[in-house]
């Protein structure tokens, strides 16, 4: 069973408990068991909740999702509990937020280990079959058509990467990195390649528009997205 049938399948079961649970509510009340009303106070931020479960089942775990999750359910606390939720400010949520970020930038760059690293700056450069490209500020459009890749190493920063590689023989079990930070990255796979992804996102997203496909041999793709975003074709 393949990765998009999966998250498609939890999608389903997600949303269709929601309902259950929609269901159940309005029927209790109906029966005078309890008092519900679908627009009660908080409701909004119930939704938030939903809305970033939904999306976790839909893309996998990210960063995102959580932050916005657990924005819903702070503001639910403030507007259900008033005695815990007179504490609950925008001025401290404000500070909480900005603290979050900067420790998040500094674990990033201090504990972290790095999953790659580009030794080559050379534009489209192949070395031994492994391809390799670091760009920091403006554009590059870098096409492999006609080549041999083995691997890759690819970096962005401040700017925009497309990687074309639609036209290359990429060697089977193949393993392409490619990292964004307050950028773009694009990567255009070959046709007959199933592509698996790996990603690791801090306050961005990697987009696979290819998770379905099946072709004659398959490569992996680690893609870390920080402030930014990789899109695979």
């Amino acid at each position: 069973m393949n990765n998009g049938f999966r998250r498609s399948t939890i999608v389903k079961i997600f949303y269709g408990l929601v309902l259950l649970a929609i269901g159940i509510a309005f029927a209790g009340s109906a029966l005078g068991f309890w008092s519900f009303d679908i627009f009660f106070k908080g409701w909004w931020c119930v939704l938030l909740m939903v809305l970033a479960v939904a999306d976790m089942c839909s893309h996998g775990f990210r960063e995102w999702d959580v932050f916005v999750f657990v924005i819903g359910a702070v503001l639910f606390v403030k507007y259900r509990f008033e005695n815990i939720g007179k504490y609950i400010t925008w001025k401290l949520f404000f500070a909480v937020v900005i603290i979050y970020i900067a420790l998040r930038i500094i674990f990033s760059a201090v504990v972290r280990k790095p999953k790659f690293s580009v030794s080559h700056s050379e534009s489209g450069q192949t070395y031994d079959g492994i391809s390799t490209e670091k760009l920091t500020f403006g554009s590059r459009n870098i096409s492999y058509d006609g080549k041999n890749i083995n691997g890759g190493n690819f970096s962005v920063s401040f700017g925009e990467l497309i990687i074309d590689m639609r036209g290359a023989a990429v060697s089977d079990g193949a393993v392409i990195n490619v990292s964004s930070s307050f950028a773009k990255a694009v990567l255009r796979t070959p046709a007959d390649v199933t592509v698996m992804v790996k990603s690791n996102v801090a306050f961005g997203e990697v987009k696979n528009t290819v998770a379905d496909r099946k072709g004659d041999h398959s490569i992996t793709i680690n893609a870390e997205a920080s402030f930014g975003a990789v899109e695979i074709y």
